[in-house]
């Protein structure tokens, strides 16, 4: 949001820092998908608001104005929240109001809060490009450390207990995660964290290198810069990815990949050269080589048996077995379209439109490996409609900056991990519930916030300049300190704002009118969303 004169002496940039250790605890306790962790969670998040709101208020600022260029999303995910209160305080049954299970919509009202205050916590914090680069590092080494952790333990085959959970690391990748496939969803979005990266690291306006002596020397400097250690890391969640056999997770991901590539085509041919082999490289290099020795064949093998009717428990499921759920969950939308069964309460309404030939899970489902389906029973098509809302409105923000001009490197980062993480999901929620894990459902919230996090930047044109900002004191001539961003070898362009952005981050702008051929031109300020 607004920048701050010196954002690394500011009260804020602590609590970046605590903000960062936030979402670097969310997957480490099972995923939080436990009641105490995610009650961990709440009191973190809770007090990270409060305290972030007072120090806005105590520097002269405003919140509200902080919030306001995401007001739509964040009016859906608070409309959102005030559904399920209103189920969980409901009436009886057979009103229009009704949880089926009012505890565990009490628990699923406490994650709602949770998802929409870390949304509201980046909003407040994040001040600059440096701030969105700070988070997306904290993403990628949140994802790296998962994918070490995963392929450690596979390789040992680790067995332990962790808060009375039993834990077997067997023939499949799965972290501090319970199920394999929400690891691997964890995994989708730190990848799109940490290619949003090294896509606003491309630098457009070097000169495109014409003889191979040029190409060399680049090549040579991409390989010995920190980026490469970057791109190294995502060599390693992309192992990790494929040892977790999870089918609909690596099809998401190389499928994101594919329409991230298509964006970048349509949004900035200037970088489409670079990007097209950027995502040609992780392709070759991640799937064909690296791939087949950690054994993605066996992956591919799961999806071929997947057309294989199951005989047994030890079969492989089809696509039809790990559809039943959704499918016997739509009668339950249509019993209770509008406001659904109560957050949370799937499994306790589930059990009578259970088809007894379902093969799979024949006792119990506490989810319905859908999370569309399991969102329209939990609350309605109304709650599904909400969240499409903070979907659609993001993918909106991120297309704006993607094509207009003058955004930041960093902020058209974050644009790009965001129309990748929408795309992962949207796809592995088909088949999946990662949505219903606290950790991937916070760490999807983040990714979804850092691309409102800064002001859309309009391009001065029409004669309008904005005056750039004057040194205030003695020391503003000094050099600042090195940022997280510029040690990682990122640029970092929250130090050398434009002018526009300058003005903007300080507060409301200084105009000067610039005549135009022939007359005078008129001032107007650089508009904002």
């Amino acid at each position: 949001m607004l920048a701050d004169d010196d954002p690394q002496e500011s009260p804020l940039s602590w609590l970046i820092v605590a903000l960062a250790l936030l979402i670097a605890f969310a997957p480490l306790p099972l995923g939080s998908n436990r009641p105490w962790a995610v009650a961990l969670l709440a009191f973190g998040s809770g007090g990270l608001l409060l305290v972030s709101w007072v120090v806005l208020l105590w520097r002269g600022q405003s919140p509200l104005a902080c919030l306001a260029p995401a007001r739509i999303p964040l009016a859906a995910l608070a409309a959102y929240a005030v559904l399920v209160a209103a189920q969980w305080e409901g009436g009886a049954e057979g009103s229009w109001l009704y949880s089926a299970a009012p505890h565990q919509t009490r628990h699923y009202l406490l994650r709602t809060l949770v998802y929409a205050s870390v949304f509201a916590n980046v909003l407040l914090i994040v001040r600059s490009p440096r701030d969105i680069r700070l988070l997306s590092i904290v993403l990628v080494a949140s994802g790296g450390l998962q994918a070490l952790l995963a392929i450690y333990w596979l390789a040992v085959g680790a067995q332990y207990q962790f808060m009375f959970e039993d834990i077997r690391h067997g023939t499949q990748a799965t972290g501090t995660f319970v199920n394999r496939n929400h690891l691997a969803g964890y995994l989708c979005l730190t990848l799109a964290a940490g290619i949003g990266l090294l896509l606003g690291a491309i630098d457009t306006s070097a000169q495109e290198p014409r003889r191979w002596r040029d190409h060399l020397i680049n090549l040579l400097r991409f390989a010995l810069s920190p980026r490469m250690a970057l791109r190294l890391l995502l060599l390693v969640m992309v192992i990790a990815l494929v040892l977790t056999r999870s089918r609909m997770g690596n099809t998401a991901f190389f499928s994101a990949l594919v329409v991230l590539g298509t964006v970048v085509a349509i949004t900035a041919p200037a970088l489409r050269g670079k990007a097209l082999v950027l995502v040609a490289s992780m392709v070759v290099i991640d799937v064909v080589v690296v791939g087949q020795w950690v054994g993605l064949d066996r992956v591919l093998q799961r999806i071929d048996r997947t057309a294989i009717a199951i005989e047994d428990r030890r079969g492989e499921e089809t696509v039809e077995s790990r559809l039943d759920p959704a499918w016997y969950t739509w009668p339950m939308v249509q019993a209770r379209p509008v406001l659904g069964w109560g957050g949370g309460s799937y499994f306790v309404a589930f059990p009578p439109f259970k088809s007894p030939d379902m093969v799979l899970h024949q006792d119990f489902f506490d989810h319905a490996h859908n999370d569309y389906a399991e969102i329209a029973a939990d609350t309605g098509l109304v709650g599904l409609l909400l969240l499409a809302t903070v979907v659609l409105a993001t993918l909106r923000r991120a297309w704006q900056l993607l094509t207009v001009r003058g955004q930041p490197l960093a902020t058209k980062g974050a644009a790009y991990a965001g129309v990748m993480a929408i795309t992962c999901l949207l796809l592995h929620s088909l088949v999946d519930f990662n949505l219903q894990i606290p950790a991937n459902a916070l760490t999807c919230c983040v990714l979804l916030a850092l691309v409102w996090a800064t002001r859309l930047q309009r391009s001065a044109a029409a004669g309008v300049r904005a005056r750039p900002a004057l040194p205030a004191g003695p020391g503003a001539g000094a050099s600042p300190r090195p940022s997280l961003a510029s040690l990682a070898g990122l640029p970092d362009d929250a130090t050398a704002p434009s002018a526009a952005s300058s003005q903007e981050s300080a507060g409301p702008p200084q105009l000067v009118s610039t005549p135009a051929a022939g007359g005078t031109g008129t001032a107007r300020p650089a508009e904002g969303s």
